[in-house]
């Protein structure tokens, strides 16, 4: 009679265990088939939730992208940045010109290209954990620079 008992509750383990296995199973085919899907959606685009600075990606191919940035790069271009320090507040352009053409001196100079790029490449490297962490961070908001260069020198 114990054996008997013994027998059916090794038996109901097992098939909790065996419940458990295919349930871990599927989970792991329907996760991997998501994420196929996303990859196929986004293909072509940037993953969404990535932002450049308040400016939204998400989508966008990489032309489009780049397009945008100029958009805002022009715009600061021409209301310039305002720095301020205590009580002082200056508007430096990003391009300081003169009379003369040839005097024109770029003093920040940025690179939507690149930014674009890294925009896109974001979760596409050659390392699939990372890729994988970095599309599960995706869930929140993705926040990356502008690329840019400044000359200090002319800054000063």
């Amino acid at each position: 009679m114990l054996g008997v008992i013994f027998n059916k509750s090794l038996q109901e383990k097992l098939q909790w265990l065996l419940l458990l296995a295919i349930i871990f199973f599927i989970f792991l085919i329907l996760a991997a088939a998501g994420l196929l899907a996303f990859d196929k959606i986004y293909q072509d685009k940037i993953y969404p939730t990535i932002y450049v600075g308040d400016i939204y990606l998400g989508g966008l191919t990489v032309e489009q992208a780049k397009e945008l940035l100029n958009k805002q790069i022009d715009q600061i271009g021409q209301t310039g940045i305002i720095f301020s320090y205590k009580n002082s507040r200056a508007t430096v352009r990003p391009v300081l010109s003169s009379t003369n053409a040839d005097l024109a001196v770029e003093i920040i100079s940025f690179n939507s290209d690149k930014t674009a790029g890294t925009a896109f490449n974001y979760g596409r490297g050659h390392n699939f954990f990372l890729n994988l962490k970095n599309k599960l961070f995706l869930l929140f908001a993705k926040r990356l620079s502008l690329d840019l260069s400044i000359n200090q020198d002319q800054i000063k």
